[in-house]
């Protein structure tokens, strides 16, 4: 019975690989999230279950490459590629049976990108090398995004990146810099006549305009608290464009996610969207739309028409 868990996931893996390689990605990104939450469950029973460390450490490297590339779909980009996710056919095939060099390179991963593939805060550099193994020459290596030329540690990486993504950054304007205002949206609580049955919900927040997602999205995290038909987030999180940078026309769109551990996967359940001439200081109660996500915000249907919203509070910062 112990083989049951790892074909299960090798399954679902490789379904998930399928659809990646077929263009379906947001599928396969469903798929890829619905893969490395088992593997995170996995991992908290690593002691029940006499895990030895080479396998907590070949867990915890798939769990991060899954969600390396499911960073990257969302992105658009192919910082972890779908060839790369092939690779790891073989450690699914021969998990807790052999233990294998891990065939990607995970080194030089960016490292909040690698936090947050992790779920959790690393201590120091030694407990971060002790959790990622460095793997042979000739591996497909997955590199970070670079800012302005290659650094040298994964933390400086992050700090340049950090200093020209801030929310404040200045905008080019007929040749000249203009500074902007940071646009902090908080985002408060949910309103669904079920909001009992959701299990793990949480809101992924963006930029979009002409159908394009604008910058990477951002996610809250799960909330614990719910209270009178709400589900309450209170997180708040920062555009990477300051307010006179976003395009004109251009919208936040806020989608409304949770867990669905009949099928293993993470759904979304409903979407909202606050066009660029709404940002303004101050509560705002935004109404909520049939799933799917129209990225060009015209195609609405109404979740329900009794008075539950999704409810954000904007503070617009000082120019940086």
């Amino acid at each position: 019975m112990a083989a049951l868990g790892p074909q299960r996931w090798q399954k679902k893996f490789e379904e998930a690989v399928e659809l990646d390689s077929w263009g379906q990605v947001e599928e396969a990104r469903e798929a890829y999230e619905s893969i490395a939450l088992l593997l995170q469950q996995e991992l908290g029973n690593a002691q029940k279950n006499a895990r030895t460390q080479k396998q907590i450490v070949t867990l915890k490297n798939l769990m991060v490459s899954l969600r390396l590339r499911s960073f990257a779909i969302r992105r658009g980009d192919e910082t972890i590629s779908t060839e790369n996710m092939k690779a790891l056919k073989t450690v699914f095939e021969t998990l807790f049976i052999k233990d294998k060099k891990f065939p990607l390179d995970l080194s030089e991963v960016d490292e909040a990108e690698l936090k947050r593939a992790l779920g959790m805060e690393l201590e120091d550099e030694e407990n971060e090398a002790e959790l990622i193994e460095s793997l042979p020459v000739g591996a497909p290596a997955i590199s970070a995004p670079r800012v302005r030329g290659a650094a040298s540690r994964p933390g400086e990486a992050l700090k340049e990146s950090e200093e020209d993504n801030s929310a404040g950054q200045t905008a080019k304007i007929n040749g000249s810099t203009k500074k902007t205002r940071p646009v902090n949206i908080t985002i408060v609580k949910i309103g669904l006549k079920d909001f009992e049955k959701y299990q793990e919900p949480y809101v992924t927040c963006f930029l979009t305009s002409g159908g394009r997602v604008l910058e990477p999205k951002q996610d809250t995290p799960a909330s614990t608290s719910r209270f009178d038909k709400h589900i309450n987030f209170g997180h708040t999180i920062t555009l990477k464009q300051g307010l006179e940078s976003i395009l004109p026309g251009a919208a936040i769109v806020f989608e409304f996610k949770h867990f669905k551990p009949k099928k293993d996967k993470i759904s979304t359940k409903c979407w909202a969207f606050l066009e660029k001439v709404d940002i303004k200081e101050g509560v705002h109660n935004l109404e909520l739309y049939k799933k799917p996500t129209d990225l060009k915000c015209k195609r609405l249907s109404l979740l329900t028409v009794k008075p539950l919203y999704l409810q954000i509070e904007i503070e617009i910062g000082e120019p940086k």
